[in-house]
């Protein structure tokens, strides 16, 4: 299957997916005044209520020393507070605020405008089997064999661009292209 070349172009197309919604995300949370990271902890709260700042950096897949500095700059802006934990008292919850909920709000309202752009014209059947190849995409990026491949290809990749970057390959290559050049000056009456 890797050498099909259908698989080759639903790739590129999802890479081409993926940089174009990120593109839009990002013009579209400047518009709104927030950054992308902004945008997408309120729209995590809003999903799942309030949580806790390690909750937050989990479902972001960020440290919990950047989550701080985005919780931080929200809550001055008044989109969200901290509260102490009900159960925990070593943790804190981070919550919308009301100015927050009606933030969201404008956010879901465009999130519906949009779902309806992509796929009010696609039909059922069509978008359920869409749905379904993303879900096995989504399962192989979120298994522990991606990080595994990932790694493979990495480390592939530094075993030929190390021989490369410490000149070993470019000076193999550049004596023989010197050598081929001088055969060639030779060829045509040119000396070096």
């Amino acid at each position: 299957m890797a050498n099909d070349p259908l698989a080759s172009v639903a790739l590129d197309r999802l890479f081409e997916v993926i940089v174009r919604l990120g593109d839009a995300m990002q013009r579209d949370a400047v518009g709104r005044g927030l950054t992308r990271a902004r945008a997408t902890v309120l729209w995590e709260l809003h999903r799942v209520g309030p949580v806790t700042q390690r909750a937050l950096s989990d479902a972001m897949r960020v440290t919990p020393r950047n989550v701080t500095g985005l919780v931080d700059a929200l809550e001055t802006e008044g989109l969200v507070a901290r509260r102490p934990h009900p159960t925990d008292r070593r943790a804190t919850l981070v919550d919308l605020t009301q100015q927050g909920n009606q933030r969201i709000a404008l956010l879901a309202a465009a999130y519906q405008q949009f779902t309806g752009f992509l796929f009010d014209d696609m039909p059922s059947d069509e978008l359920r089997g869409f749905a379904a190849a993303l879900e096995r995409v989504l399962g192989h990026l979120r298994g522990s064999d991606f990080s595994r491949v990932r790694q493979e290809a990495l480390t592939h990749h530094r075993r030929v661009v190390e021989p490369i970057d410490s000149g070993t390959v470019a000076a193999t290559v550049g004596s023989k292209s010197s050598r081929g050049s001088a055969e060639a000056r030779s060829r045509h009456g040119d000396r070096p």
